[in-house]
C-alpha cells in the first residue's frame, strides 16, 4: 500500500507522455506531408446583424490568385449530405474539390491518394473513402468502382477509391467536383475554406491576403469576418494546446505523488520505531549520525523506486492499450512514443521522492541516543 500512491501518479505521467508525444508526432508527420509553404483562410466570425455567420466566396479566391507572391490558390467547399447506395441512405461529409489543376493543393493538404481507380474528370464523378469501399458497416454493401451512388438524390459514378488515411472520419468521406457539391445545395459561390500556396515564406504573404480581403469584404483591421494562418502557425496551437493539457494532467498526477510520498514518510517513522533498539546497538558499536541517515534515505528511496517500477509497467500497458485501442477503431496513424529518457526520468523522480519522504524519519533515527534507544522496548 506504501507504493500505490507513487506508482498511481508515475503510471499517470508515463501513459500521459508517451500518448502526447505520440499524437504530437502524429500530427508533426501531417503536417510534413501537407507542406510548409501553405496558408489556410477560413470565414471567422458574424458579419452585420441578421446576416449571421460570415463566409468564403468565389469572389475572395479569385482576389487571391492575384496577389504576386501567391502561386496557387484553390477553394473547397465541405458539407454534410444525404447519401444513397444500396436502397440505404446515411449523412456523410462530402467535399467539394476543384478538378482543375488548382485540385494539387487540396490534394496535398488532405493526404488524398488513390489507392484504385482515377482522379475527378467531370461532373457528377466522385471519389469514396477507404471504409466505404472496404467495409460494409453503413450501406450494408461494399462501394466498389463503377458503382453509382446518389448525393441529395442526384446520381454520381464511383470513379476512384481513396487510400486508408487513418481517421475513421476522413475514411468515410466523399470526393466531388465543387461545382456539383454548389448545385446540390444552390448556392454556387460558398467555399468552405481557401488554400494558398505562396512563392516564399508564408508568414511573409500572410499580411498581403488580410490586407486584400479586407478591401474586397469591406472590413477594417481588428474587425475581419475571417481567419487567415499559416500551417505552422496551425501547428504551433495545436502543440500548445497539448502541452496545457499535459502539464494539467502531469499537475493531478503530482497529488498522487505526494500522496504516496506521504505513505513513505508514515511507512519510515514505524520502521524508525521499529528499529530503534536497533539504531542504539549501530550507534553504540560506532555508527555516525550521517551513517543512519544514509541507511533509512536509502531505504526509503528504494521504496519510491519500487512505486517508480510498478507505476512505468502500467504506463506503458496503459499506453499501448490505448494504441491498441485506437489501431483497432482505424486510426492507424498514431503511435505511441516511450523515449529510454522518459524511463530512467520517472525511475530517478520517484527514487528521489522516496528519499525526500524519507528525510524527517532518518533524521529522528539520527538524533536517537544510543543508551535510550538500547532501553527502548
Amino acid at each position: 500500500m506504501t507504493i500505490i500512491g507513487i506508482a498511481i501518479g508515475i503510471a499517470a505521467i508515463v501513459s500521459l507522455v508517451s500518448l502526447g508525444q505520440g499524437l504530437e508526432n502524429a500530427v508533426n508527420e501531417q503536417f510534413e506531408k501537407m507542406g510548409t509553404d501553405k496558408i489556410i483562410i477560413q470565414s471567422g466570425g458574424f458579419g452585420p446583424p441578421g446576416t449571421g455567420l460570415t463566409r468564403l466566396i468565389n469572389d475572395d479566391l479569385e482576389a487571391i490568385e492575384k496577389i504576386n507572391r501567391v502561386e496557387a490558390a484553390a477553394g473547397m467547399l465541405m458539407e454534410n449530405l444525404k447519401v444513397g447506395y444500396n436502397d440505404k441512405t446515411s449523412i456523410l461529409m462530402v467535399h467539394g474539390i476543384p478538378i482543375d489543376s488548382s485540385r494539387r493543393l487540396i490534394e496535398e493538404m488532405e493526404t488524398l491518394e488513390l489507392e484504385n481507380g482515377r482522379e475527378l474528370s467531370s461532373e457528377n464523378q466522385v471519389l469514396v473513402g477507404y471504409n466505404l469501399a472496404n467495409k460494409d458497416s453503413i450501406f450494408g454493401r461494399k462501394v466498389k468502382l463503377r458503382d453509382k451512388i446518389t448525393i441529395e438524390n442526384e446520381e454520381f459514378q464511383v470513379v476512384g477509391i481513396i487510400k486508408k488515411k487513418g481517421n475513421p472520419i476522413d475514411d468515410i468521406t466523399l470526393y466531388a467536383p465543387i461545382k456539383d457539391i454548389h448545385n446540390l445545395i444552390n448556392d454556387n459561390e460558398k467555399l468552405g475554406i481557401i488554400i494558398v500556396k505562396t512563392r516564399t515564406d508564408p508568414s511573409l504573404v500572410v499580411d498581403d491576403v488580410e490586407r486584400v480581403l479586407r478591401r474586397k469584404r469591406n472590413v477594417k483591421e481588428g474587425q475581419e469576418d475571417f481567419q487567415v494562418q499559416t500551417f505552422e502557425e496551425i501547428r504551433g496551437s495545436f502543440s500548445n494546446i497539448l502541452s496545457i493539457v499535459q502539464y494539467f494532467i502531469i499537475g493531478i498526477a503530482a497529488i498522487s505523488l505526494v500522496v504516496g510520498g506521504i505513505g513513505i514518510m508514515n511507512t519510515m517513522y514505524m520502521s524508525v520505531l521499529e528499529r530503534t533498539k536497533d539504531i542504539g546497538i549501530m550507534k553504540a558499536v560506532g555508527a555516525r549520525d550521517n551513517d543512519v541517515i544514509k541507511i533509512f534515505l536509502l531505504e526509503s528511496g528504494l521504496l519510491g523506486l519500487a512505486g517508480g517500477l510498478v507505476g512505468l509497467g502500467f504506463g506503458v500497458l496503459i499506453a499501448k492499450g490505448t494504441e491498441w485501442i485506437l489501431i483497432k477503431n482505424g486510426i492507424i496513424l498514431f503511435k505511441v512514443m516511450i523515449q529510454p529518457t522518459l524511463i530512467v526520468g520517472v525511475l530517478i523522480f520517484s527514487f528521489l521522492i522516496g528519499s525526500l519522504s524519507g528525510t524527517l524519519p532518518a533524521l529522528r533515527a539520527a538524533k536517537l541516543k544510543p543508551v535510550e534507544a538500547l532501553r527502548y522496548e
